[in-house]
């Protein structure tokens, strides 16, 4: 007997809608009904890709559905195909597309995620609609589906066979439509839970790693080339022709060191002799007859009256006269401090530096103003106020945007050694890091990272190096953080001002990696982990059917990356192989995924990079925790990337005196703050397809906070029904992201000259109650919260 299957986006509503009879429309495909055939077996009007072996394409005018035939598709060696047809739809307006589907023995391979089923898609593969799969031996069964047409209105109808992977058998198509449908009017949200487990506060993660001007962006040190390392060298000219940039206005820059020079008799050199941190030092000479030799540094921000720590490394010969170590203006002194006494040994001085007025284009000046020559090394600037090293403002916006882990990872820990980055900061040698193109200062490592999450009362997750190491590498990094102060490791730690294990839960074991070396390596190095801590949590990296065939019983988590996240068709779809997986090569093993990094692009250049930070950004991430919501029994941990600048990535962007928040910080915000606990199914008596809706009840079952992005141009009144309480109270709080301006402009972002045009306002409503219409303005994130009332 033939069967019924209704399948809605997932992506947009996580649940089945009860849906209204459709009324007739016209159908929209030509073809339709796949009665015209061409000599070559495929349909009219429809074209065909095939990867792999060409399966027989044929009219069967003994099994169809309705009409006088359908279209079989039979492979009897792996193969791939697909037939599709592209159609032009209204934008942003809803349709319904139902096809009839049935087979006999398919079997795909187990990495494909699309068999026996339809998708629609842009014109260019991304998916719009994915409906439910069809393998093994099945009547025909109705796949219906409910999509918003994109921006331009293109789409691509595919009939799959076996997609993104292969597979053999038979695959049976008939009585294909595609109509407009009518939207939702109502937004009813039910008592019933979506997934036994309750979101984890994890989901609102960040991501920390040394790319760019990422750390630097956050950390208190004032000053470039703090050691003088590889300026002017072939290593830095290669590092600057590697470096990643897209807008020369907002790429960051160096602030070389620069010499001070009055007269011949001054010279400024780099000096390979008796360096006191790595390769070089500054060396400066004064002949006779000169009036002054040193070096400066330009775009220095300090503030009136506030203390500066100016700490170096020095040396003399024959220096008739102090050091000056000057803060200026332009030509105008704001602070000066003299080093005396210097010897021919090198020597560490502190002085501290009081500046007279304020200024963000400062200039930090080291020179002497008598014969002789002096040589400088691994000099610091911060301000007497910071938080372990850390920019106060920038632990502060991080702190409250409640971020429940925060990753240290990232393309460059494939050739990192943790161990070069403990330890003072005074001996730490600066490296070029060839990933993103800088020398980076070697000041922050694993004690300010884990100093870092202890201010913003965040998890810490540490990835570990996994190439070129062995098991017992891994094992003494969590002997480092975890073991007592009396371990090998732990001894190092205390020796270096950290006599008490940080404890650090959840480990990484590499950064995106994969293949047969990693696959057959992961359990040995989660068990080697496990032995100095047996209370951690493992996280393998890429996930695939050898790496769980070997290491599903030493691993608690699989960390795919998500770097396209507003393909949320398409992400989901990911997700839900990923489940196949698990259940398929680790059934009986409760391994979760762990997104360690997502966004929107990973790359990117210029336009979809530009984009990171704007509104339209932030409404992408708001679905995409949407979508961690509705899999939250599945999702436990998922780390938007990146932190701060980072090419427009960071949720923070800061300069050398402020930061702002970009969008998605208050969207970040939001959802941790107010966003609920356990997800509730949502129904509709009409597909829901122009907003992005999660329900969430909070822990005590007395409030639900409803989450509900408008991604189009244009505010959308919806109606809202409460079904979760017996009574529903008549106030509820409303907290709205979206443009002050209302321009109507996805592409709108704050900015340090407005930090605020896109932020998060807060007002209430007293006539909320069961039943309410609000209007969701256009391109926003609202947040409406509803509480439960004891009676009537």
């Amino acid at each position: 007997m033939a069967t019924a299957r209704l399948v809605l986006l997932a992506s947009l509503l996580g649940t089945v809608p009860v849906l209204a009879e459709e009324p007739a429309s016209s159908n929209l495909l030509l073809n339709s009904g796949l009665e015209e055939v061409g000599a070559d077996g495929l349909p009219t009007k429809f074209t065909l890709a095939v990867y792999g072996v060409a399966p027989e394409i044929a009219a069967d005018t003994t099994v169809f559905h309705e009409g006088r035939q359908s279209i079989r598709v039979r492979a009897g060696a792996p193969s791939d195909t697909a037939f599709a047809q592209d159609i032009d739809l209204e934008p942003n307006t809803p349709y319904c597309f139902r096809g009839w589907v049935r087979t006999e023995d398919l079997e795909p391979e187990a990495a494909s995620w699309t068999y026996g089923t339809f998708q629609i898609q842009s014109p260019q593969g991304g998916l719009i609609t994915r409906l439910g799969n069809h393998k093994g031996t099945t009547d025909w069964t109705e796949e219906k589906g409910y999509f918003l047409a994109p921006q331009d209105g293109r789409v691509h109808l595919a009939c799959f066979f076996v997609g993104f992977g292969k597979g053999t058998g038979t695959v049976w198509f008939d009585d294909l439509r595609l109509e407009k449908a009518r939207a939702a009017t109502e937004i009813t949200v039910t008592a019933r839970r979506l997934q036994h487990e309750p979101i984890s506060p994890l989901i609102y993660g960040n991501f920390m790693e040394l790319l760019s001007d990422l750390v630097p962006a956050m950390w208190a040190e004032k000053l470039d080339g703090t050691s003088f390392e590889y300026l002017r060298t072939p290593e830095e000219r290669d590092l600057h022709r590697s470096r990643v940039g897209f807008d020369p206005e907002r790429d960051p820059h160096d602030r070389p060191w620069y010499p001070l020079r009055t007269a011949p008799q001054a010279e400024c050199t780099l000096d390979a002799e008796r360096p006191f941190n790595g390769q070089v030092s500054q060396r400066v000479h004064l002949a006779d007859g000169g009036s002054e030799a040193g070096i400066a540094q330009d775009g220095i921000f300090v503030e009136q009256g506030k203390s500066y720590h100016f700490t170096g490394h020095f040396r003399q010969r024959g220096l008739a006269g102090p050091l000056l170590v000057e803060l200026r203006q332009g030509r105008e002194v704001l602070a000066r401090q003299t080093i005396a006494d210097l010897s021919d040994e090198w020597t560490e001085r502190r002085v501290t530096l009081t500046p007279r007025a304020t200024t963000s284009a400062g200039t930090l000046a080291l020179r002497i103003a008598a014969p002789g020559t002096a040589w400088i090394d691994r000099v610091s600037f911060v301000p007497a106020q910071t938080v372990s090293g850390w920019r106060p403002d920038a632990v502060a916006a991080i702190r409250e945007m409640k971020p429940g882990i925060i990753r240290w990872g990232g393309s460059i820990i494939q050739g990192y050694n943790w161990r070069d980055g403990v330890g003072p900061w005074q001996q730490r040698v600066p490296f070029p890091n060839r990933y993103w193109g800088r020398v980076d200062p070697n000041l922050v490592g694993i004690d300010e990272f884990m100093a870092f999450c202890r201010a913003t009362e965040a998890e810490p997750l540490l990835c570990v190096r996994w190439t070129g190491q062995k098991p017992e590498d891994a094992a003494e990094l969590v002997e480092y953080c975890n073991g007592p102060a009396t371990s090998p490791m732990g001894a190092i730690r205390a020796r270096n001002g950290q006599p008490r294990p940080y404890g650090v839960r959840f480990w990484q074991i590499g950064n995106e990696v994969s293949g047969p070396a990693y696959d057959a390596s992961v359990a040995q190095f989660a068990r080697a982990m496990r032995n100095v801590d047996p209370t951690i949590q493992i996280l393998a990296s890429y996930i695939s059917e050898d790496m769980l065939k070997n290491a599903a019983d030493e691993i608690d988590f699989v960390s795919p990356h998500h770097y396209a996240c507003a393909d949320l068709a398409g992400t989901e779809a990911s997700i839900q192989q990923y489940a196949g997986l698990l259940e398929r090569f680790a059934p009986g093993r409760s391994i979760s995924l762990a997104v360690t990094e997502w966004n929107t692009t990973a790359g990117g250049w210029p336009d979809g990079r530009r984009a990171l930070w704007t509104l339209a950004n932030g409404l992408a991430c708001a679905r995409y925790l949407n979508l961690c919501h509705r899999h939250c029994d599945l999702i436990r941990i998922a780390c938007r990337s990146n932190m701060a600048n980072s090419y427009c990535s960071g949720i923070i962007q800061t300069n050398n005196h402020a930061l702002y928040r970009t969008p998605a910080w208050y969207v970040a915000r939001l959802y941790a703050e107010h966003g609920g606990v356990h997800p509730l199914v949502i129904d509709t008596p009409t597909p829901l397809l122009e907003l992005d809706v999660s329900a969430n009840l909070d822990a005590a079952g007395k409030s639900l906070a409803v989450l509900v992005v408008n991604p189009l141009g244009k505010p959308i009144d919806k109606t809202l029904r409460i079904q979760t309480f017996p009574y529903v109270a008549s106030t509820a709080n409303v907290w709205t992201i979206a443009d002050a301006d209302d321009a109507r402009d996805a592409g709108a972002t704050n900015g340090f000259d407005r930090p605020d045009r896109v932020a998060c306002r807060a007002t209430t409503r007293s006539d909320a109650g069961e039943a309410f219409s609000h209007t969701f303005p256009a391109f926003s994130v609202t947040l409406i919260q509803v509480f439960a009332a004891s009676e009537p």
